[in-house]
């Protein structure tokens, strides 16, 4: 069945709903099913900024975190 047909199929079982609440129950779903497909997309720079951070971890530059703690303390990074 293509996805064509399963939408006129279900838009036809709706049709022949007169369930307040049944019909609010569905509503809801589709609206919380469309939430979750709302996929954030990173932009080049932000994705270049991620490999950035791989690159550096792979190559030791890191801080614990009391060592990042302090560094903001004194102010030589912000966050």
């Amino acid at each position: 069945m293509s996805t064509a047909e399963l939408k006129n199929q279900i838009i036809e079982k709706l049709n022949n709903i007169n369930d307040e609440t049944m019909l609010n129950d569905i509503y809801k779903l589709i609206q919380m099913e469309s939430e979750i497909a709302t996929v954030y997309q990173l932009s080049n720079d932000e994705k270049k900024a991620v490999e950035m951070t791989f690159h550096d971890i792979d190559a030791g530059k890191t801080y614990s975190s009391t060592e990042a703690n302090e560094l903001m303390k004194s102010g030589l990074i912000h966050i």
